[in-house]
């Protein structure tokens, strides 16, 4: 009984032992195939990676290219043509663009030649810049006028003439007087609103809207606005006027050094003193003026009368008339 069972433990050990040594081989051949998938994934997605760089690199350099090739456009006017290039006065300075089969010339959406391109007509090109930072032209479009905005004029000044077509304006600081063209699209602008804002009670200010001339007033009591037109009629522009009844009687003199002797000489300079006659203009308390000058005693013949005429703004006119009496 007892060896018995000693036989069946020295069995059971010695099978424990025989699958103990079968199952190391048994480990390291699925720790090789484990091993051999696990290389293969690495490698599978080592590929992956290397081709998503590839994609990736390919959209970065075009992205690099399209920067590098930025588009560019200028306008000029054309001074000069030949068959390979062209000449643009561009702001004052010439510009030379090269020309070869790769530029696009368009002129009233059509297709053109060289010797198709007009002196003195505008050209809008576009190109782009290249790698070595150099203007290159793909597509130049010509026109007869300018397709560049019109620029813009602002100066403050003073009010000369006004009539229903156009205005007379002195820029400040400048002798020239401009003539400014009114339209249907003209707009007019003034300061009314902020001088109702900001005007006391009791206080008035003159302005000028729609070319009228207007006493903007606040009640002392009420604070009402009040607006008078003070130019109803051309009359109401004058403010002093007068006449020289024998504009040439006076001539202008005055003196000079004469560069041969070095002495002082008397020199008429072409004009007249203008001498007044008669005048009639506004005060505060009468602000009546005369359309009429008095009565003058004249000689026959051919004379010059001159009549200046200073209007509201202190803006003064002469006027030479020739009379033949």
């Amino acid at each position: 009984m007892k060896n018995t069972l000693r036989q069946k433990i020295l069995l059971s050990t010695v099978l424990s032992l025989f699958m103990l040594l079968l199952s190391h081989p048994v480990t390291a051949i699925l720790a090789q195939e484990a091993a051999e998938d696990n290389q293969e994934t690495t490698e599978s997605l080592r590929e992956r990676i290397q081709n998503i760089v590839e994609q990736q690199k390919e959209k970065v350099q075009s992205v690099l290219g399209e920067i590098s090739n930025q588009r560019r456009g200028f306008v000029g006017q054309v001074v000069r043509v030949s068959e390979t290039t062209l000449g643009l006065d561009v702001r004052g300075a010439t510009r030379i663009v090269p020309l070869d089969e790769t530029v696009t010339l368009m002129r009233s959406e059509a297709a053109i030649k060289t010797e198709n391109i007009e002196i003195g007509s505008w050209a809008e090109v576009l190109g782009i810049v290249d790698n070595n930072d150099s203007f290159v032209a793909k597509k130049i479009t010509f026109s007869t006028t300018s397709p560049l905005p019109k620029p813009h004029f602002v100066a403050l000044g003073t009010l000369k003439t006004i009539k229903a077509s156009s205005l007379d304006f002195q820029p400040r600081g400048q002798e020239t007087v401009l003539t400014v063209e009114l339209t249907r699209n003209t707009v007019y602008q003034d300061n009314t609103g902020e001088v109702e804002e900001k005007l006391q009670s009791g206080g008035s200010k003159i302005v000028i809207e729609n070319g009228q001339v207007i006493k903007i007033s606040k009640d002392k009591q009420t604070d009402i606005i009040e607006r008078e037109v003070l130019t109803k009629k051309w009359t109401d522009w004058i403010d002093y006027w007068s006449v020289d009844f024998y504009f040439q009687s006076k001539k202008e003199i005055i003196r000079v050094v004469d560069e041969k002797t070095g002495e002082e000489k008397e020199e008429w300079t072409g004009g007249y003193i203008f001498e007044n006659e008669w005048q009639s203009f506004r005060t505060k308390k009468d602000r009546m003026i005369e359309l009429t000058s008095a009565f003058k005693d004249a000689q026959k013949g051919k004379m010059k009368i001159a009549i200046k005429v200073i209007d509201i703004f202190g803006n003064d006119t002469t006027k030479v008339i020739e009379v033949n009496i």
